[in-house]
């Protein structure tokens, strides 16, 4: 099985709205990584997404291309985090 990691990303939001490192741009929800693994090919993280306190599972193939995420309550995240796939399928998301 793949290993886990965690990682924390710096990201800030200001007052006004914009965040470190998005040039003028208005930031998106600032994002921290809780954990990521691996597997093969398959890379999957669970986010933490502070502007709106919600938690989300990210899910990436990069040899079929194929991407998706999946919002997730805290009492559930590791699970989904561990079993991303059986989750989407659960939900009806084709990836």
């Amino acid at each position: 099985m793949g290993e886990v990691t965690t990682h924390a990303r710096p990201c800030r939001p200001r007052a006004n709205g914009y965040s470190p490192g998005t040039r003028g741009l208005i930031a998106k929800a600032c994002t921290r990584e809780l954990a990521r693994r691996k597997t093969g090919a398959v890379e999957i993280a669970l986010l933490w997404h502070m502007v709106s306190d919600s938690l989300s599972v990210s899910v990436k193939d990069a040899i079929t291309g194929a991407e998706f995420q999946l919002v997730v309550d805290a009492a559930e995240a590791m699970d989904v985090f561990h079993h991303p796939y059986a989750y989407a399928a659960s939900r009806g998301v084709e990836y």
